[in-house]
């Protein structure tokens, strides 16, 4: 059985462990930015975070997985995450 592609309009990712998911693993994260697998791994476990040189590339591969994320992933400054303690 074939499984259903979904489109980027419907899985928004919110976590560098979810788009590590989506992408294959740090290996293929490696491979995509050409980065050493050593920084991929401390993005994903010390920094939850891409670096913001990595942004159009790793957009571009989810989009063609069906996925997207938010900028502040990439630590970009004016994309800042959400702050869930707002004051209302």
């Amino acid at each position: 059985m074939k499984r259903k592609l979904t489109t980027a309009a419907n899985v928004k990712l919110t976590t560098a462990a979810s788009v590590f998911e989506a992408i294959g693993g740090p290996r293929k994260v490696a491979a995509l930015t050409g980065a050493n697998i050593k920084a991929v791994r401390n993005w994903y476990g010390c920094f939850e975070a891409f670096p913001s040189n990595t942004y159009a590339i790793m957009l571009r591969e989810l989009a063609a997985r069906g996925y997207t994320a938010p900028p502040w992933l990439w630590k970009m400054r004016g994309f800042e995450k959400p702050s869930s303690e707002r004051a209302a």
